[in-house]
């Protein structure tokens, strides 16, 4: 994307591209040389550095790709085919962009299942049910999205939380389709 214009800047991070949560460091793709220097000094100016442990483990991930990645690459594609089942079951209520890599996904609560009302109810519940998603306001984006992470939990944990979401939207959808 970002040598599609010179303003156009990406970002990224080991923990969403590698599925390495915890490790913060990311990188920005600045195709504008000038933009680029402009964004070093705004980054000196908030933080001269990250965490040099962060730093360190992520530039051994990355050496060592293969030796890290390959398990976890298996796991990533596991727990996508399961997301991928899960959401097709919930097709009438629920959709999705498929993500081409990482460990995370967005999600829309479709306008047919849940009115307004029905949304609200869907956030109030979640603490109650020891759910974690991250809301599409954070973002940005609407309160009908939410980001589901598939790939930081262990895999026997990931179809009983799939579950509770399902039960969940049992439980506020405005009409289940």
């Amino acid at each position: 994307m970002a040598s599609l214009d010179p303003r156009v800047v990406t970002g990224s991070s080991v923990s969403k591209a590698h599925g390495a949560p915890g490790l913060r460091v990311g990188w920005l793709t600045v195709p504008d040389d000038v933009l680029r220097q402009r964004l070093m000094v705004a980054k000196m100016n908030v933080a001269i550095s990250g965490s040099p442990l962060d730093e360190a483990l992520a530039a051994s991930l990355l050496t060592n790709r293969e030796v890290f990645l390959a398990p976890r690459r298996r796991m990533l594609a596991t727990a996508l085919d399961e997301v991928r089942q899960w959401l097709a079951n919930e097709r009438g209520r629920l959709q999705w962009v498929e993500p081409d890599g990482g460990a995370l996904c967005c999600v829309r609560l479709r306008e047919e299942a849940f009115d307004e009302e029905a949304v609200a109810r869907f956030w109030a519940g979640l603490e109650e049910k020891e759910l974690q998603l991250a809301p599409g306001s954070w973002f940005g984006e609407s309160s009908r999205i939410f980001r589901l992470g598939f790939g930081y939990m262990p895999p026997d944990c990931l179809t009983p939380a799939l579950r509770a979401v399902s039960s969940h939207l049992d439980e506020v959808a405005t009409r289940n389709l």
